[in-house]
This record gives structure tokens, C-alpha cells and sequence, in this order.
């Protein structure tokens, strides 16, 4: 999964999301080392299927999204709500779902997106991201939710 990493450059912005060749990699760890990570999405990882994230900004609706996605194994949380990794066709597309204010609450990341990986320092609360539950190195594809 390795291809799919990129860094950040302050305060949260992607270096670029095209995954990058091995030469470009190795200096992207030597330069970036003390920017936070990020990894690329929609990338084609698994039996057809694309990493996607479902990005939860609303605490109150964290345990409602676990319940849809069937109590995922692999999330990440920042400041506030989680990040819940899955798998689903390509043709899936990023998304925002708003509440009844307009306010997004809920957006689906697909191909051309980057999500923030742990332990990257979110920069409103100076803390480390954080796994909940196994990271995405520790989990294997088959454990993760499929979203058609």
C-alpha cells in the first residue's frame, strides 16, 4: 500500500496524488520527514474493488456510521468524528452528504482524494492522529466493508 502514501505540506495539503515512483518515494521520506501523511484514494487495490474513506465530521453521527458500515475494524480520528476506511466499485464517487442547514457532515472520498493517516499532528489540537481499532497495515482487504 505503500504506492498510495504521499506527504503533507503544511497545514493539510496533499504534495500531489498521482502515486509516485520509488526514486520519488525515497525522497519524499528524506525531505517531508516531519510533514504528517496522507494516503490517495480510488486506487484499484482489491478483487476490482477501490479504497475509498467515509470522512464522519460530526461526533454525534460516529456511532451511526459504524452501524452502516457494519462496525468497520479500520477508522482514524482527529479533532473530531472518525475516518472509516472501505473498499467499493470505481465507479463510486466523492461526495459531501449535508444536514438540513447545509452544513456537510459526512463526505465520501474517493478517486483523486486524500485522506490524513495517523500519526500525522492535527493542526487544531497539536495531537497525533490515531487509529481506532487496526490500522490499515495491520488489517487485511477482505476485513474491510464494501460499498456498492
Amino acid at each position: 500500500m505503500s504506492a498510495l502514501v504521499f506527504p503533507l505540506v503544511a497545514p493539510l495539503q496533499p504534495y500531489g496524488i498521482t502515486p509516485p515512483d520509488p526514486t520519488t518515494q525515497r525522497t519524499w521520506l528524506g525531505t517531508y520527514r516531519d510533514y504528517g501523511v496522507g494516503i490517495g484514494l480510488g486506487t484499484i487495490v482489491h478483487n476490482g474493488l477501490s479504497l475509498i474513506a467515509i470522512d464522519v465530521d460530526d461526533d454525534a453521527l460516529v456511532d451511526i456510521a459504524a452501524l452502516i458500515l457494519g462496525d468497520p475494524v479500520c477508522r482514524n480520528q482527529g479533532e473530531r468524528g472518525a475516518t472509516f476506511f472501505a473498499l467499493a466499485e470505481p465507479s463510486v464517487r466523492s461526495t459531501s452528504l449535508k444536514d438540513h442547514r447545509g452544513v456537510g457532515k459526512v463526505d465520501v472520498l474517493a478517486a483523486g482524494k486524500l485522506t490524513v493517516l495517523p500519526p500525522t499532528i492535527h493542526p487544531n489540537t497539536r495531537r497525533p492522529y490515531e487509529w481506532i481499532g487496526k490500522s490499515l497495515l495491520e488489517c487485511s482487504f477482505d476485513e474491510l466493508p464494501i460499498l456498492r
